[in-house]
Order: C-alpha cells, then structure tokens, then sequence
C-alpha cells in the first residue's frame, strides 16, 4: 500500500459519491453508506430518525471512508476521516447543506430537482462531521494488477 498526499484525499472526499459512515452502538459498531458533501473542513450529509442518528447523538465520534476501485486494474484508493458529528439547527446553514448536496449529485447524475429549491426536511437532521483526521491509502505499485487485493 502506498500513502495518498493530503490533497489527493480531500480530491476523493470531493469527488466521490457514497461515504460510509461508521457510528459506534450499544451492539457495537454500525456502518452504513450516506450522499454527502465535503467542504474542506467538514463531510455533510442528511439522514432520518433511526440507529444512525440515535448512535450520533449518544456518542458524536465517527469514521468517514471514501473510496474508489478501477474494475480494469483492480486499483483503489481509500481516504478515512475522523471526526465528531453535530446535527446543525440553523435553517440558513441547513439550506447551504442541502443545496450543496443537491448541487453535487445534479451534476452527477442530472437530477430534475430544480436548483436552489428549499426543500422542507420533516423528520430529517443535516449532520456535519469535523474534520479532525484524515488518513489516505491507495493499493501501491507492489501487487501487479492480476495479484493485487481487492481484485482476486
């Protein structure tokens, strides 16, 4: 395995489209994956009533992993991120999350969700999660591509 530079990482948290989020229960810990949206000093996402958001609340302490896999080569590259999740109350910084999120998966995807649209959130929490630590990893030159894990 080879490190990834801090400016690759932050190219993956902003580019990818599924993080996982890993919360820590009182059934141990929970993972599971989220649309969301980095903007250099913390990951967004939204998410409903349920184990996830009953695990943040109880314990803000999460592990964030993005990662990227070339069917062709079998060659990933991986970024984990550290951090303590907050649900954000304010309606104004709310919409700045929602609208980013919307922004990125329109671009991906051309959604027909119309731009700038505020959209109620009913039951829904926007969490941010700090960022605290960011460690990144990619597969390396070592394992040729039929060798490589990941690929067998």
């Amino acid at each position: 395995m080879d490190v990834l530079s801090i400016d690759r990482s932050m190219d993956l948290l902003r580019e990818e489209l599924v993080a996982h989020i890993g919360v820590a229960t009182a059934d141990g810990p929970y993972v599971t994956p989220v649309s969301f949206v980095y903007s250099g000093e913390d990951i967004a996402f939204r998410t409903r009533p349920g184990t996830r958001l009953s695990a943040l609340t109880a314990d803000p302490r999460v592990c964030v992993e993005v990662s990227r896999y070339d069917r062709e080569t079998g060659a990933w590259e991986s970024v984990v991120v550290r951090g303590h999740a907050r649900r954000i109350t304010d309606d104004q910084r709310i919409q700045q999350v929602i609208a980013a999120i919307l922004g990125k998966y329109r671009q991906a995807f051309g959604s027909l969700l119309a731009p700038g649209a505020a959209l109620p959130l009913g039951d829904e929490a926007v969490v941010v999660v700090g960022v605290e630590e960011i460690t990144g990893r990619s597969s390396g030159s070592f394992f040729g591509p039929r060798t490589r894990p990941g690929r067998m």
